[in-house]
């Protein structure tokens, strides 16, 4: 490969839905005598902030979640790569939430220089690696950081609302769910108040609330009569209304309450990602199928309800017409059952926690007590995950007990937890902490702190808030102080030639492997501020300012010092709804970002149309400029990237829509010698999402 090698990689996929692990691999793409090509595939929309490499060879790139992204919970995951297997890589290490956005730490050796490379459909990011020769040397500065455009960091009021709601039920938290739900319903735009009417009327239910419960899903119907989810909303409310009626004399078939509701979606897309370089044949960067299912089933009783869950996903890569290759991932697959009498929960399988300081998914149970209607007992017993790719493992076994209590109906309340999480015989992790949520009409709060008392260090002080200022204006604001990832005995392994503990204690005592832990964990904190203003009742202005920083860290073991960095981000955003149309809408959003290698602007411009009928029309474009400056290893240089993308949507009927995607991209960099370049690419993908 030449110099365009680089842009080879602008067309490796990630996976097709949220509900995908959400780091689904990574991939080398191509390679040279002097440098490596390589991507990172995410299963869902992660938008490039910024990025840094560190001086003991860990590339550290910071991403934030979508604007449409829901869920609150803690994500994980790690992949470890025996030398050799993946060129330099040895560890990728993802951390974070769609609230607090992640952090990527990636293990390099034997590299001078890192090229990032973000992606306009933000399901990949690409790295070019300058390969430094075999003998032994010093790891040298990175060579670029870029930042695209991207939504806000932090979502309106109404979203973070329903992220919360959706929190609270799961927990069985129904009067601080109803609550968060109410304020999710409000909201104008379509694809928050659809699930924000839904689940009030799920929470309102658990709660007692029938009327209030069919109030909500009457509502939804009246809206919402051709959704997808209508069947569904219909579903409940059949149940709902029947449930209670004397002699259960009706025309329609009598509903035993023995009787399972079983309901969920499937979706399956093909996706094609290519490249042509400059003077050379087309490069596939992916060509596979991605099948996605999530499959929820629940039976109430006087006495006892049951429940199960199974999501996951399956790749078929079809890129080696000499084999056929299939990757699978469960997210979840478990069985839950509540005694009411005695109100005690218990849930077993495949699973996550958005609380009590348990870090990504796990194999294990949860039973939980309420002795009262605010207040909740509870402990957890399993075995964490790297990734849903993994089988079972026995190697990272933990337990923790947590509390929580309520008060003024849910609207406040406190969740203390204690955790420890062992690995290769050895304590991993060791905490105490609290969370704590506040929720009322017009504002909600968050905080966390988490503590590990083994390490004795402070992993973690979150505090998040949205406020109503005034009928049409909403601000929001976080601190975010933590470990960069987490304090774990695990940590030691960054930067080390060892796929496991095991293989480091042969050479290291314990006190030095947990010395080693900490001397490779960063500090960050995080600062976002911004506020969204709406004028009257179809449009939207709003800005946000977003501040980064990471520590230095210590040298040990050969594994040297790594520096800080700092960066900055600004954004504006407008928004007009039904512009062509009920339904349709046009968002523009401008960024600018400084780091301290490059400074950044990026306008993305966002339409929905619709057409005629059941069909909709997404027109895209992201347009991007780059000043990169010189480095150790690389002359500065000016990239410019524009790409256009059009997605096609058509509603077959209630419970199954196709949708069709396609874009173009091109990339040009003004600089001296190879470092200039420029290309061409392109993506595609169609299929069907359904739901029953």
């Amino acid at each position: 490969m030449g110099k365009g090698v680089l842009l080879a990689v602008m067309l490796i996929a990630g996976a097709s839905t949220a509900r995908a692990d959400i780091l689904q691999g990574a991939f080398h793409v191509a390679d040279d005598a002097k440098q490596d090509v390589y991507a990172l595939a995410f299963g869902r929309e992660l938008k490039y902030v910024a990025s840094d490499r560190l001086s003991n060879g860990t590339l550290v790139v910071k991403l934030r979640a979508s604007e449409d992204a829901t869920g609150t919970e803690f994500e994980q995951g790690r992949l470890s790569y025996r030398p050799g297997e993946m060129g330099p890589i040895r560890t990728i290490a993802l951390s974070g939430s769609n609230a607090k956005g992640y952090i990527v730490a990636i293990t390099l050796a034997r590299v001078d220089a890192v090229e990032v490379v973000p992606q306009s459909d933000f399901h990949r990011l690409a790295f070019r690696l300058k390969v430094a020769p075999p003998t032994p040397t010093a790891p040298g500065t990175m060579s670029i950081v870029t930042a695209p455009v991207g939504a806000n960091v932090d979502p309106a009021a109404a979203r973070a609302a329903l992220e919360a709601g959706r929190d609270a039920t799961q927990r069985g938290e129904y009067g601080a769910a109803e609550a968060a739900f109410t304020e999710a319903s409000s909201s104008r735009d379509p694809e928050i108040r659809k699930p924000g009417l839904e689940w009030l009327g799920v929470a309102r239910e658990y709660n007692g609330e029938k009327a209030l419960a069919k109030a909500a899903w009457d509502q939804f119907l009246a809206e919402f009569p051709d959704a997808p989810e209508a069947a569904r909303v219909r579903q409940r409310l059949l149940g709902l209304i029947t449930r209670d009626l004397p002699g259960r004399t009706r025309l329609e078939p009598e509903r035993n309450a023995a009787d399972w509701r079983v309901f969920g979606d499937f979706d399956q897309f093909y996706r094609r990602y290519a490249v042509r370089l400059s003077g050379q044949s087309e490069v596939v960067g992916i060509n596979a199928m991605f099948t996605d299912a999530d499959v929820i089933g629940e039976r109430t009783g006087e006495h006892y309800d049951f429940g199960f869950r199974f999501s996951g996903s399956n790749v078929y890569d079809m890129s080696n017409a000499q084999s056929d290759e299939h990757a699978y991932l469960v997210n979840s697959a478990y069985f839950e059952a509540k005694a009411n009498d005695i109100d005690t929960r218990l849930r077993i399988g495949r699973q996550s926690l958005t609380s009590a300081g348990v870090l990504g998914h796990f194999d294990g149970a949860v039973l939980s007590y309420s002795p009262t209607k605010s207040s909740t007992i509870s402990g957890v017993y399993g075995y964490a995950l790297n990734s849903s790719y993994d089988a079972f493992s026995d190697q990272r076994p933990f337990y923790g007990l947590s509390g929580k209590i309520s008060f003024f109906d849910g609207h406040i309340e406190f969740a203390p937890f204690i955790v420890q999480q062992d690995v290769d015989g050895m304590v991993d992790r060791r905490a105490i902490g609290l969370e704590s949520r506040w929720f009322s009409e017009r504002s909600t709060a968050l905080a966390l702190v988490d503590y590990d008392i083994f390490h004795d260090a402070l992993n973690d002080v979150y505090v998040y808030g949205n406020f109503a200022v005034g009928d049409a204006t909403h601000a929001w604001g976080s601190i975010d102080h933590r470990r960069s990832p987490y304090i774990t005995t695990q940590n030691a392994l960054i930067g080390m030639p060892f796929d496991d503990l095991s293989s480091l204690e042969r050479q290291y005592t314990q006190s030095q492997i947990e010395s080693f832990a900490n001397d490779r964990t960063s500090i960050a904190d995080f600062w976002t501020l911004g506020v969204d203003h709406d004028i009257g009742a179809h449009y939207q202005i709003g800005a946000d300012v977003g501040y980064s920083k990471f520590s230095s860290t210590d040298a040990s073991a050969d594994v040297t010092a790594a520096p800080g960095m700092t960066d900055y981000a600004y954004g504006v955003h407008f928004r007009a709804d039904d512009l062509f149309g009920s339904g349709g809408f046009f968002a523009a959003q401008l960024r600018f970002a400084d780091g301290k290698d490059y400074n950044d602007t990026a306008l993305y411009l966002s339409t929905r149309v619709a057409a005629f009928g059941d069909w909709f029309v997404y027109p895209r474009i992201l347009m991007e400029y780059r000043q990169l400056a010189s480095t150790a290893t690389t002359p500065s240089s000016d990239e410019t990237r524009i790409g256009p993308s059009l997605r096609i949507d058509y509603k077959w009927s209630k419970r199954a829509t196709f949708e069709f995607e396609s874009g173009y991209e091109w990339d040009f960099r003004s600089a001296t010698g190879p470092n200039a370049f420029d290309s061409q690419g392109y993506f595609c993908r169609f299929g069907y999402r359904s739901v029953f």
